[in-house]
């Protein structure tokens, strides 16, 4: 697992990839994982195996932690002073060549700082021994190493014992130097005195991470100052470490969880290579070598994410420890193993920043999505990454990506709506009338007695035709002439061939005669009163399961003019009103989109040709704003300009009474020109200032989908057959996106 690093490198002041920030984290949560509609991006700034070298691989301890992972994130230690309260230091040590802290010192003696056992030396080495193709070297090889020297003078070698007195005072001299991460790999006893208890209290209420060994008695619990990590005073800012043995388990000399299991954590400590007093090396074994492995790896993350609390960098080393023994937390490895690949993967549900701060309002990542209405065909098929930020304020970097547009299958169903439409009408008297509409979604050469219901209409017409008023529930057949079928609304599944198509199916239509020839209509289209919702339960029982009901309310008012020779045009503008986004696309969370108004003029021809052959066409133009403003990613939508057209031939009556032939070249509609500003989050300082980036995107598609079509229909009995034979290139508006060929076929009874 070497792709779960982060990094954001936009500024230079940032310290490590995973982004300096200041603010504070969130609390804990398992670990984030990518929704289905982005794709978690978290760049290394190196290869891990670039770390991964014989002075790695020599010290037995760091491939097993997947240390290598956190230095490809730029967690090296670098800029973070580690307190390790021990026996001294070999200061003269070539693998400590400019890595101990000037303030180092022997608290206990007046002498000059050195070693009084090795132990000190040992120790140091496995948290900052410097990476310098030498040896060995330490989890934070980049870290600042303030030795403290505390036992009690005489007691080094043999023995090295501490006074809990010269403990609390190391552990204040700590803090007072600016140590972040604080060693004990010591302790045995059964109680803490009043002032070494105070000390450690003071430690984490000034936000120093405590790590503290469990011991080496094989016991059930660990001793003090261990058992301190557990308690209420250590503030979720301490950690007691085990050892685990050479075969991955916890070793017989460990002291197992018990009672400190809640903040318990294992690591390798058994035959650890390290520093030794002399400009040596040497190899240990205790509780007390993998203590200073989690020090190390602490001081690790503070420094690619300087920003965490004491608080956070224990939170995020104990919930991603690897589990070992009894699943969860248990009274032998208690929260599990130290595992620095998971302590980078994300800690709660990623969440987008609003402002310029990591304080401000974020929205969750999981709830973000933009799905492009098809107009947009394969356009902005990424939106490039921005940072997104997990539980603990941690930056990471998302690739977010737009919903792909809708596959060829969605166009097969609706092949058939060129044809004649299958209405059924139940009521006539007088001039008023109810027609029900049979859907002709199907799949391809599939045959069926019957289709879904798709829409009612009840129509009255005047006596002298001078006016015809009609109300439609579903798909209505709006015809520019008469009853003729032509330049009704062409409808794919899923794609859109006119501005119409994307309005609520819930409507108004009336038109009236003007003067001679002339006509006038009007047209409304909306969801008052959510009367749609209510037809939820017929859509899960089959009718409108074809597509799901657009939600836009719209208002076209048309003049037409119709000769005696069948030879008219229509003209026409319309206001097309959608709440979720532009053109039938989506927007939620980080990435809404707001409302959207669209202006449109449509044209339509007819003229005869003689020998029962007629030549249509009919073209759109539309021209869309979108609502900003909503506080995401998206700035600026517009404005937005769409087309659509088709042009063909028909015959009626060919071969026999009542059959038609057409043919017809279409476009559906298409975005033609516009842009999208994107105000996008890219990275965050110590302080918790977030750094923003202006984006622009074109939404025009690449390609232009072109569909030319045959049918023919003709009525057998009472029957209807209708086929269809359709050519799609470039569809979806993709260029890169090969040809179809699609057929359907369709029998249709009466009810």
């Amino acid at each position: 697992m070497r792709a779960l690093g982060a990094c954001l490198t936009s500024l230079v002041a940032l310290g490590g990839c995973l982004g300096g920030g200041g603010g504070s984290g969130g609390g804990a949560g398992g670990a984030g994982s990518a929704p289905s509609f982005a794709q978690l991006d978290l760049p290394l700034s190196a290869d891990p195996a670039s770390f991964e070298t014989a002075e790695y691989r020599r010290s037995r301890a760091l491939a097993p932690i997947g240390a290598a992972t956190l230095y490809a994130a730029g967690g090296t230690g670098a800029g973070v002073t580690v307190g390790i309260i021990d026996t001294g230091i070999d200061t003269s040590h070539p693998e400590f060549a400019g890595a101990i802290h000037a303030a180092s010192r022997d608290l206990v003696r007046e002498a000059p700082l050195a070693d009084g056992s090795g132990h000190g030396t040992a120790v140091a080495g496995l948290v900052g021994a410097r990476r310098n193709d030498s040896a060995t070297h330490g989890v934070a090889f980049s870290a600042d190493l303030l030795a403290i020297r505390a036992d009690r003078p005489g007691s080094c070698p043999s023995g090295c014992l501490f006074d809990q007195s010269d403990l609390a005072t190391a552990t204040d001299y700590a803090v007072a130097q600016g140590a972040r991460v604080i060693n004990f790999s010591l302790g045995s006893a059964t109680d803490l005195a009043p002032g070494f208890r105070d000390a450690l209290r003071a430690a984490a209420a000034a936000d120093r991470v405590l790590v503290m060994a469990a011991g080496n008695g094989g016991e059930a619990s660990p001793p003090q100052p261990g058992a301190f990590a557990a308690t209420d005073a250590a503030r979720g800012a301490a950690i007691v470490v085990g050892a685990l043995g050479e075969n991955g388990e916890i070793a017989d000399f460990s002291n197992r969880a018990g009672s400190a299991a809640s903040a318990f954590l294992v690591a390798p400590g058994e035959s650890l290579i390290t520093t030794a007093p002399g400009g040596g090396g040497a190899v240990i074994t205790g509780t007390s070598s993998a203590t200073p492995l989690v020090a190390g790896s602490a001081a690790a993350l503070l420094s690619a994410a300087p920003h965490l609390s004491a608080a956070n960098v224990v939170a995020i080393l104990l919930e991603s420890a690897r589990d070992l023994g009894a699943p969860g937390t248990d009274p032998v490895y208690g929260r599990g193993a130290l595992d620095l690949e998971r302590a980078l993967m994300p800690m709660g549900p990623l969440t987008v920043p609003e402002g310029v701060s990591t304080n401000a309002v974020s929205r969750p990542l999981a709830a973000s999505s933009l799905a492009l209405g098809d107009a947009f065909g394969r356009v902005a098929a990424s939106l490039g990454p921005v940072m997104a930020l997990d539980a603990y304020a941690r930056p990471y970097e998302v690739a977010l990506a737009t919903s792909a547009p809708k596959g060829s299958a969605d166009a097969l169903p609706a092949l058939l709506r060129r044809q004649r439409p299958a209405s059924v009408e139940t009521m006539r008297a007088g001039g008023l009338g109810l027609s029900l509409t049979e859907s002709d979604y199907l799949s391809p050469w599939q045959m069926g007695a019957e289709g879904d219901l798709a829409g009612m209409q009840l129509a009255y017409r005047a006596p002298d035709e001078s006016w015809r008023l009609q109300a439609h529930l579903g798909e209505p057949e709006r015809a520019a002439f008469g009853d003729d079928g032509l330049f009704r609304a062409r409808r794919r599944a899923g794609q859109p061939t006119h501005f119409a198509d994307l309005a609520a199916p819930l409507g108004l239509a009336v038109d009236a005669a003007v003067a001679g020839p002339w006509r006038v209509s009007l047209t409304l289209a909306g969801d008052p009163g959510g009367a749609l919702d209510q037809l939820g339960e017929a859509r899960e029982t089959g009718a409108y399961s074809a597509q799901a009901l657009p939600e836009g309310r719209l208002a076209s008012i048309g003049l037409e003019h119709r000769s005696e020779t069948a030879t008219g045009f229509k003209v026409g503008f319309g206001l097309l009103e959608e709440g979720t986004g532009p053109l039938g696309s989506e927007g939620a969370g980080a990435l809404a989109a707001g409302g959207a108004l669209t202006q449109f003029v449509d044209l339509a021809a007819s003229l005869p040709l003689g020998a029962g052959w007629r030549a249509f066409g009919e073209a759109a133009l539309g021209r869309t704003e979108a609502a900003t403003g909503q506080g995401g990613l998206l700035a600026e939508i517009g404005p937005l300009w769409t087309t659509a057209f088709a042009v063909g031939l028909e015959r009626s009556d060919l071969w026999r009474s009542g059959d038609r032939l057409t043919v017809e070249l279409l476009q559906p509609l298409r975005v033609e020109a516009g842009r999208a500003s994107l105000d996008v989050p890219v990275a965050r300082d110590r302080e918790g200032r977030v750094y923003r980036e202006r984006r622009s995107a074109d939404l025009a598609p690449d390609g232009r989908e072109l569909d030319l079509e045959l049918g023919y229909g003709l009525d057998v009995g009472r029957a209807r057959l209708e086929t269809a034979l359709m050519l799609r290139l470039a569809p979806g508006h993709d260029a890169e996106a090969p040809a179809e060929l699609l057929g359907a076929l369709s029998l249709r009874l009466p009810f």
